[in-house]
């Protein structure tokens, strides 16, 4: 916005009131100084500027959803960082089978706590414009109290054992009992 950009490595490089062609130039300047690639008559490594205008995408929010309809998203946004961005799941929402919409068909199940609590993001994709993004209810929950780290309200998958349900409430204190 005021004419900067900032390159890990590098560190702020301004570019305000350049063309483009000019700003190739300062950007690749500044980056021979740290990637001996870029330099001399025959360079192994090449540099490409272009500017764009990024356009938002029109992701439609369904179900147990806090801001439901057409939202603008970022169009580099997923389905954490969209739902994120729209106010996030209702309290009767589940958590547990997030499901991307795509032509009519479910493209993709997301189970939030894969994210929240292995920190996986195998599940999450980036969507495109159209997309739905649907949030049925919550079929199960079960309340942990007790010697667990984190007591609290989940919600529980068909299969899932005690273990699992602990797992998510962070696993035994040191004060509880063996298993």
């Amino acid at each position: 916005r005021n004419g900067n950009i900032f390159i890990d490595g590098v560190g702020q490089v301004n570019l305000t009131g350049l063309d483009i062609m000019t700003a190739e130039k300062n950007i690749k300047e500044r980056l021979s100084e740290v990637y001996s690639t870029l330099k001399g008559s025959k360079p192994t490594t090449f540099l490409s500027v272009s500017l764009g205008q990024l356009k938002s995408i029109n992701i439609s929010f369904v179900g147990e959803v806090n801001i439901p309809g057409i939202q603008a998203v970022h169009p580099f946004s997923d389905i954490i960082t969209a739902l994120l961005q729209v106010g996030g799941v209702d309290t009767i929402g589940s958590l547990r089978n997030i499901q991307v919409i795509r032509d009519g068909k479910v493209f993709k199940n997301l189970d939030f706590y894969e994210y929240l609590v292995n920190g996986k993001t195998t599940q999450n994709t980036r969507l495109i414009n159209g997309d739905v993004i649907f949030i049925p209810v919550r079929q199960s929950t079960v309340t942990i109290e007790g010697e667990v780290n984190r007591p609290g309200v989940y919600e529980a998958k068909n299969g899932e054992s005690i273990t699992n349900l602990i797992h998510f409430a962070g696993d035994l204190t040191q004060k509880a009992q063996p298993k």
